[in-house]
């Protein structure tokens, strides 16, 4: 049983690391009010914005696909210009003080890994942390990004849009921020490529139901401003919304600690209130026992 100075001092420092707790959480909550209403307010259009991207590189395909059908009936595989594939890029953050979102988005990301077997690029040190500890032998290239909002981390993103640009298909994991207490893993593919064209094997017939465009200007310079300055627009917006979701997850992860503490501060101030009224009952009971001794 603690005795009444061991209650005190732990009473004194489980307040000091309440206070501190609390602290943090405004800080963290100050953040997440900064930054969620632009992002939630940016969603819709980037999803229009993916969604175009995704009509224009179909429109492309299909007008590549159309000169070369335009004389037989014989179904022609997509063609790409790019000599890698696919790779999926997982998004965390640095601290590791973020609640559960990064363990939710590894394990869709390596799900993904699984079953497509596509390149894998890591971002952040919890993503590292993950991979060397649940990952085995899994090969992967890494890139340090400070866990920062908004734009002023591009510099430091500058090498991994010139990784990720070598792609046909760029595929990203990261946390999306739904509520304080809820944050969901999310993946998205960053180059306009639908899930149904994903597959190596996969083939398009214009004759049978694909659509053909006539564009202004060309497919191909429409495809070289989209693949540049809007696919980096779109990466950007993972890292964004990882960021917003690291927030949020910490704010939950803080609010459980501040819980705990104070459940923690009324257990010990229950424990010596018990012991100062156990002292005064045995300091009665010293009383009692002396003036019974004296009245004999």
């Amino acid at each position: 049983m603690q005795n009444k100075n061991t209650i005190k001092d732990e009473i004194e420092n489980v307040t000091v690391l309440g206070g501190l707790v609390k602290t943090y959480e405004e800080v963290y909550m100050l953040k997440m009010y900064k930054t969620r209403k632009s992002i939630i307010k940016a969603r819709e259009y980037y999803k229009r914005l993916l969604s175009l991207y995704e009509s224009m590189k179909q429109a492309y395909k299909n007008e590549r696909l159309w000169a070369t059908q335009k004389d037989t009936k014989k179904q022609v595989g997509l063609i790409s210009d790019k000599t890698k594939k696919h790779v999926s890029v997982l998004i965390t953050g640095n601290d590791k003080f973020a609640g559960g979102i990064n363990k939710k988005v590894f394990t869709k990301f390596m799900e993904n890994n699984e079953s497509q077997h596509p390149d894998l690029v890591v971002i952040g040190k919890i993503g590292k942390s993950l991979m060397v500890q649940l990952a085995g032998t899994v090969k992967y290239t890494y890139f340090d990004v400070e866990e920062r909002f908004g734009m002023s981390n591009s510099k430091q993103l500058e090498p991994v849009m010139k990784h990720l640009m070598e792609y046909q298909d760029v595929r990203v994991f990261y946390g999306e921020f739904e509520n304080i207490l809820q944050q969901e893993a999310m993946s998205v593919s960053i180059t306009g490529e639908m899930d149904v064209l994903r597959n190596k094997n996969e083939t398009v017939n214009i004759a049978e139901g694909g659509e053909y465009y006539l564009v202004e200007p060309s497919p191909v310079e429409l495809l070289t401003f989209f693949e540049t300055q809007i696919f980096a627009s779109l990466f950007n917006r993972g890292i964004e919304e990882s960021v917003l979701a690291q927030i949020g997850s910490r704010v939950a992860s803080l609010e459980e600690s501040t819980y705990a503490i104070d459940k923690r501060l009324r257990l010990l101030k229950y424990m010596a209130l018990r012991n100062s009224k156990r002292l005064r009952n045995k300091k009665q009971q010293d009383l009692l026992v002396g003036v019974h001794y004296w009245s004999h």
